[in-house]
């Protein structure tokens, strides 16, 4: 089963809050509102977006500061239905956040989600932040440095 273009738009702007871009978060909540969603989906779909970018973070600071909890601690107020599942899913993926990626994919395994439908969120998260990455661009064009610098740094990364 593929999923209805509105269950993707609500997840893209779960996906571009959660991946940062304010452009991209622009253009799905206004094209969740030309596809009729109802204000409270559209809600619910920020709020994901924000919790799981505000939970990967706390999943950082847990994992890696002295003196913090080592614990994880379950996100009790995120929405468990079938839209939040996939939002959690691409919001996941543009966070790099393995830990809430499993967790999502159980949750959406459970509501019976496909397989299929679980990757296209996937690849929507990926586009988006591709895109959200694109903004970037024409700030770092303006930078006076040859751009063979950032390609030595990247190297620590391969």
């Amino acid at each position: 089963m593929e999923l209805q273009i509105l269950e993707l738009e609500l997840a893209a702007v779960s996906i571009s809050i959660a991946a940062g871009c304010i452009p991209c978060t622009q253009y799905h909540i206004a094209e969740c509102e030309k596809l009729g969603a109802y204000q409270t989906d559209v809600v619910a779909a920020v709020r994901s977006g924000a919790d799981l970018r505000e939970a990967a973070l706390s999943d950082i600071r847990r994992r890696f500061s002295a003196g913090a909890s080592k614990t994880r601690q379950p996100h009790a107020d995120m929405r468990i239905d079938r839209q939040g599942a996939l939002c959690g899913i691409g919001s996941a993926v543009a966070n790099n956040s393995v830990e809430q990626l499993n967790e999502y994919l159980t949750r959406a395994k459970a509501l019976g989600i496909g397989d299929r439908e679980m990757m296209e969120v996937v690849g929507l998260a990926e586009r988006i932040k591709e895109k959200a990455a694109s903004h970037l661009n024409p700030p770092i064009a303006g930078l006076n440095a040859d751009k063979a610098i950032a390609r030595s740094a990247a190297k620590l990364c391969t």
